[in-house]
């Protein structure tokens, strides 16, 4: 992590020679053709995919891997909803989110992930749903036991 003195520094740096590096950044830019970055980007992303998987959970969530891990210990690295652990799923547990309000509410394995989606993350369905399948449930052990 930059502590603040160097970070400070760094933004006055970038400020005063914003001319001098943007021409260094469009000469390095253009010795490479499209396809030449894509491959190297891809290279990066292959060889570093920690650092990529902590940019997308900060530009998408807001939240720095350490705040991730931090929920994933509070939820002893089991699904908020089914209670299935890590180590069980092929997929690490995603953050699930209001998508009206933004707001991260806790780690769910991709299929619960999945499920209040298709849900519309609406509680009414969801009951709707549980009321189906309690129903169907008792009328299946009616009929094995007649």
């Amino acid at each position: 992590m930059m502590t603040e003195l160097k970070l400070q520094y760094h933004q006055r740096y970038r400020a005063k020679n914003r001319i001098k590096l943007n021409a260094y950044s469009r000469e390095r830019y253009q010795k490479k053709s499209k396809e030449e970055r894509c491959i190297a980007a891809n290279k990066y992303r292959l060889k570093h995919p920690e650092s990529e998987y902590n940019t997308y959970l900060k530009r998408r969530y807001g939240v720095s891997r350490e705040g991730y891990n931090r929920l994933f210990e509070s939820q002893n690295g089991c699904c908020a909803i089914c209670g299935r652990h890590q180590s069980e799923m092929k997929k690490r547990l995603s953050l699930d989110h209001n998508h009206e309000t933004g707001k991260n509410r806790a780690l769910l394995c991709n299929k619960c992930n999945v499920a209040i989606g298709l849900f519309y993350e609406d509680p009414s369905i969801l009951e709707a749903a549980l009321e189906y399948l309690q129903k169907w449930n008792k009328s299946q052990r009616s009929i094995m036991n007649a």
